[in-house]
């Protein structure tokens, strides 16, 4: 079975810090870069990865954030332009929950989510540094995930999905961040959220010397996952790229 990728934009950061996404890069640079939500089909079923962002009211009430969305990028329509009704979907994987990655669950009224153990557990109560990034309940924060909670489906690692297509844990940036290994036509796609956030973080560069973001519970945790995508990967979509839009769809 194989499998075609495509990514569906969801709302832009009008001012993002590069160094957020690029450890220890572009200090006072600010960036256009998207929230990207995943479709994976192989023509007959529909996988989606990740429901975006919040909404730009809430981002700058709760975030201090400036996000632009036009209509099509609404979620529910972004999908529907892709040919994809929402209630159809059946299957929403969670790469991890952050603000930015999980906050659009209940545009899928009918989907299980797939998320890491890991990942809901340190969700709930993190780190204070971290807090804002989950709109943790422990920092009395209510985020948008939680509403569907009762349709999570939990896993620990690496989890065989179908013919064509794996799950792969691969902490660092949080404790349960998890990517997609999709086979296609041309080879191996990681679509590998915010493992890897820019193209510029891993092409072109040395094995071991790719750029993690500058977001992370544990570096060196964050560079085993990285060598794994390195592994496995022929390709590999970043979360945060406005480049990713090149091409409609992949392969």
């Amino acid at each position: 079975m194989t499998w075609t990728i495509q990514p569906l934009c969801v709302g832009v950061f009008a001012g993002q810090e590069q160094s957020n996404i690029m450890y220890g890069v572009g200090h006072g640079t600010k960036l256009r870069n998207p929230s990207v939500m995943w479709l994976i089909t192989d023509g007959s079923s529909a996988i989606v990865l990740d429901t975006g962002i919040a909404d730009p009211e809430h981002a700058r009430a709760v975030h201090g954030a400036a996000i632009e969305r036009s209509a099509d990028q609404e979620p529910a329509r972004a999908l529907t332009l892709a040919g994809v009704d929402p209630a159809d979907v059946q299957t929403v994987i969670l790469s991890h929950l952050h603000w930015d990655h999980a906050s659009n669950n209940h545009v899928f009224p009918n989907a299980r989510f797939i998320v890491q153990r890991a990942e809901l557990e340190y969700a709930i109560a993190p780190l204070p540094a971290h807090a804002r990034y989950f709109e943790a309940p422990s920092a009395g924060m209510q985020p948008r995930w939680l509403e569907t909670a009762d349709r999570f489906d939990i896993i620990e690692g690496d989890r065989h999905l179908a013919d064509g297509l794996e799950l792969m844990f691969l902490p660092g940036h949080t404790p349960g961040l998890q990517g997609v290994l999709v086979q296609t036509t041309a080879g191996q796609y990681m679509v590998a959220s915010d493992c890897v956030s820019r193209y510029e973080s891993w092409q072109g560069r040395p094995s071991g010397q790719w750029v993690p973001s500058g977001i992370f519970v544990d570096l060196e945790v964050y560079y085993r996952s990285l060598a794994r995508v390195e592994d496995v990967a022929d390709y590999v979509l970043p979360a945060h790229d406005m480049a990713v839009f090149d091409q409609p769809s992949y392969p």
